[in-house]
C-alpha cells in the first residue's frame, strides 16, 4: 500500500482565509481515497 502525505498549508491572505488551499487539500484526498477503493487499484 502506498502513502501520501497531504499538507493543508491554507493561510489567511487579504480576503480568501485559505479557502482555496483547503478545497484543493479535500478535493485531493477525496479523489485519492476513492480511486484506490479494493478491486479497483493496480496491483490490489
Amino acid at each position: 500500500m502506498s502513502q501520501i502525505l497531504i499538507i493543508d498549508a491554507g493561510k489567511a491572505f487579504a480576503c480568501s482565509n485559505g479557502e482555496l488551499n483547503h478545497t484543493l487539500t479535500n478535493v485531493a484526498a477525496s479523489f485519492l481515497r476513492d480511486a484506490c477503493l479494493p478491486g479497483r487499484c493496480h496491483g490490489g
